[in-house]
């Protein structure tokens, strides 16, 4: 066990090292740990960025990127050092794990930003960032394009918003070369989108869609549960993508 003070609400596993990354909901500090040698390494304080917000505030969620889908000349856009972490105070941080510190933010436009602007779970490919806000969807950024802090697409949840979801569940997304996926809790399933057309080239800012690429739904897996002959619909409480293979998810029910 390696001791910490805050309630753990995000964490993020480094590929191909022993490092793992938390985070506390109420305060702005990434912690760095080495499970190997079971001890805190090092930390990276977003106090900075919060501004003149009062309250505590701090991170959601985390996301890195550790394949190798972007190519065999990536740029530091898309390095696997790059960890993006979702915050309380409006803003996706990105940080250089080699330096411990923070080197990039992409800011929540101004008609999402207020009271409600949660950000719940987030996802990265290469130099695609992906967030899911509260009562919005899923959010969508790519490095490539100019300004890089331009949202590109907004996949809209295909279900409604539900009052009383469970407060212990929270929403989940990955972010593949092709599909996003995507659920919030007691969701009756798991959205699927097409990003063919999102993830791309380097473009500049006219080649965009102008509504911000609004993207429909492509396809909703929908959980059921086999009992003594019958089946009933299951809401999803969380998922995970099944590495390597195409349409697999594994759902836990809420």
């Amino acid at each position: 066990a390696i001791a910490y003070e805050k309630a753990v609400s995000a964490l993020c596993g480094v590929p191909a090292t022993s490092l793992v990354v938390a985070a506390a909901a109420s305060n702005p500090e990434l912690a760095i740990w080495d499970t190997e040698e079971v001890q805190s390494v090092t930390s990276v304080d977003l106090a900075d960025l919060v501004g003149d917000r009062g309250g505590a505030h701090g991170v959601t969620c985390m996301g890195m990127f550790g394949g190798n889908s972007y190519g065999r000349n990536r740029t530091h856009l898309g390095a696997t050092s790059r960890i993006w972490a979702g915050t309380t105070f409006e803003k996706v941080v990105g940080v250089d794990l080699n330096r411990a510190t923070f080197v990039d933010t992409l800011h929540l436009p101004e008609r999402y930003q207020g009271a409600n602007a949660e950000i719940c779970a987030l996802s990265v490919n290469g130099p695609l960032v992906t967030a899911v806000l509260k009562g919005v969807g899923a959010i969508m950024w790519d490095r490539r394009g100019m300004p890089q802090d331009q949202i590109v697409a907004t996949y809209e949840s295909p279900f409604p918003d539900r009052e009383h979801a469970p407060s212990e569940q929270s929403s989940c997304i990955s972010l593949e070369d092709f599909a996003l996926w995507m659920s919030n809790p007691g969701d009756p399933g798991v959205a699927m989108f097409d990003i063919r057309k999102t993830f791309g080239p380097p473009r500049r800012l006219e080649r965009w869609a102008k509504d911000h690429s609004r993207r429909a739904v492509t396809s909703i897996l929908s959980p059921r549960l086999r009992t003594r002959g019958f089946s009933e619909e299951v809401n999803v409480g969380c998922f995970a993508r099944v590495p390597g293979e195409l349409g697999a998810v594994v759902v836990a029910p809420d």
